[in-house]
């Protein structure tokens, strides 16, 4: 196995327990989806690193709501705008869009919402990433091969991803 899977305490020192910020609500939904989904908790967090992170107070950390169109990212205040950002996005014919803390794509899951609120609620984001995540290592027999496949089935774009994810951890 590729991944180092050592315990994820290193990454969550990183906020201050009396300091909430933006960066801890994806990492609260990382860590509680990874539980119910039987996810090494540090593959959430590095995934959710990989796919919004951007330097919070001198650390890597990720955003609840981005938005990336077509390879441009986004990040926003709330989830009002976010939602705002994208809607008027997906109204405008866009169907790249990636949403909330693990950037599901909103062409190829959005089915499985009932809105892009919802899609970007960090809960439900994590919730189906990691269930989606589950899926891909029952079909591929590891964690490795299925976090590639979370990004891309394309041998490339998922060796890329790979080693992004490795750096992360």
């Amino acid at each position: 196995m590729r991944f180092n899977l050592l315990p994820c305490a290193s990454l969550l020192l990183a906020f201050p327990a009396s300091a909430a910020s933006l960066p801890e609500v994806c990492d609260r939904a990382a860590l509680q989806s990874a539980e119910r989904h039987g996810v090494p908790p540090q593959v959430m967090l590095a995934i959710t690193r990989v796919e919004t992170g951007r330097n919070h107070e001198g650390v890597l950390a990720p955003w609840p709501w981005s938005v990336n169109v077509n390879g441009e990212s986004h990040w926003f205040d709330n989830q009002q705008e976010a939602a705002s950002f994208a809607q008027a996005q997906i109204e405008g014919g866009q169907t790249n869009v990636d949403l909330g803390c693990f950037q599901l794509n909103w062409r190829w899951h959005g089915d499985n919402f009932p809105s892009v609120e919802q899609m970007l609620n960090p809960s439900e984001n994590a919730e189906y990433a990691a269930g989606f995540l589950t899926e891909q290592r029952e079909r591929r027999g590891n964690w490795v091969d299925a976090v590639a496949a979370y990004h891309s089935t394309s041998p490339q774009h998922a060796e890329t991803y790979i080693e992004k994810v490795e750096a992360v951890l």
